[in-house]
């Protein structure tokens, strides 16, 4: 008996198709060129970070909250 292999998205992540990410990314510009008339600078974080850290930064609590990737 062979598995059937089940590809899905990670929970909390998703694919935006090309019209739907225009329309998103219009919507944010907007909004960034808003923030940015008050002084407010962007910034960029990174999308995974090692679970020591993130816990380091937020505390034991978040553990339950992140997804893992191992090996």
């Amino acid at each position: 008996m062979t598995k059937k292999l089940m590809i899905q998205t990670p929970k909390g992540m998703r694919d935006f198709l090309p019209e739907d990410f225009i329309f998103r990314r219009k919507i944010m510009d907007k909004i960034s060129e808003f923030y940015e008339l008050y002084g407010f600078q962007p910034l960029e974080t990174p999308a995974m970070e090692y679970e020591d850290i993130l816990k380091a930064k937020s505390g034991d609590e978040i553990a339950g909250q992140i997804f893992k990737i191992e090996n």
